[in-house]
């Protein structure tokens, strides 16, 4: 029988000069039905923005089999044409991915609220680092399947 593998973490400390120094975050993968959704629906709000997409990525949302690494190989950027109302969505979902450690010996953590984070920036990077997070993790996941 083989290993379980339960969803990966990251754990962020901010370490620059802010409001948040010192503040550390746990981002946790999404479920694989949240992750499906999100790609779903990234594509569809992607698309929408860009109608020009090459036609094997047109497929792939249409048919509802975009993947992370889809929306990656066709590059963030098109996130820019992309109208707010769309996008907002998506981004709370990817906060719903991290959770506040507000006792750093016992590692008690829980869901974020409004209050805990006072900088742009750390929003931003925690964003940027639980889109990696499945980005990264499910590149790495197609390569160790490729190569057997």
């Amino acid at each position: 029988m083989g290993d379980i593998m339960a969803r990966r973490n990251e754990y962020f400390t901010v370490d620059k000069e802010c409001r948040d120094f010192g503040k550390t975050f746990c981002i946790t993968e999404m479920t694989a039905f949240n992750a499906e959704s999100f790609a779903i629906r990234a594509g569809l709000v992607i698309l929408k923005s860009n109608p020009s997409l090459p036609p094997n990525m047109i497929e792939r949302i249409t048919d509802k089999t975009i993947t992370f690494e889809d929306i990656a190989a066709l590059g963030l950027g098109l996130f820019s044409a992309v109208d707010y109302y769309d996008l907002e969505p998506l981004l709370k979902d990817l906060l719903k991915c991290v959770q506040i450690i507000v006792d750093k010996k016992s590692m008690i953590m829980r869901e974020l609220e409004d209050e805990d984070i006072e900088e742009l920036s750390t929003i931003i990077e925690l964003r940027k680092r639980a889109l990696g997070l499945h980005i990264n993790f499910s590149t790495a996941a197609d390569t160790q399947n490729t190569a057997t």
